[in-house]
């Protein structure tokens, strides 16, 4: 992993942002990372992405987290779900 998601976060500070909003993009970004490791099996290098792979990731996306609320939908509790 390189180093510019660190950079960019601490760039996301320096702006003012919210330490929460910080942790959602650090989350979000090195799961993106942690994909196309897995998706191209080569160390994740920023300057490589390119528009077709965050198409795919969003295609990725949309059908796991689907299938994600699904499940949600099926364990949970009715009563937990209307609250």
């Amino acid at each position: 992993m390189t180093e510019t998601i660190p950079l960019f976060l601490s760039q996301l500070q320096t702006k003012g942002k919210q330490p929460k909003t910080i942790s959602t993009y650090e989350i979000v970004l090195r799961q993106f990372a942690h994909w196309m490791e897995e998706t191209a099996g080569e160390l994740f290098r920023p300057e490589d992405v390119t528009p077709i792979d965050v198409a795919e990731y969003r295609r990725y996306l949309d059908v796991n987290l689907l299938q994600m609320r699904f499940v949600l939908d099926d364990w949970l509790p009715s009563s937990v779900m209307k609250h």
